[in-house]
């Protein structure tokens, strides 16, 4: 019976543990694609409302027509 109690006991703390890891990763995973989906976001607005450039346009099919 002893031996047992111990491997629940064990059991119970190795998946508390890996609760514990998942957590983490989980946690870890979501700031970071927060931050990445957040730059895109900013990237793509700063891109996309520089209005009409004469010449040297990074994105050539957004000259708004200018030549």
């Amino acid at each position: 019976m002893s031996n047992l109690g111990q491997a629940l006991l064990e059991y119970l703390l190795l998946l508390v543990f890996g609760v514990i890891v998942a957590s983490n990763l989980a946690q870890t995973l979501s700031e970071s694609t927060g931050e990445k989906v957040g730059n895109l976001t900013h990237y793509l607005s700063e891109s996309l409302t520089t209005g009409v450039c004469e010449r040297d346009c990074f994105f050539s099919g957004y000259k708004n027509g200018k030549k």
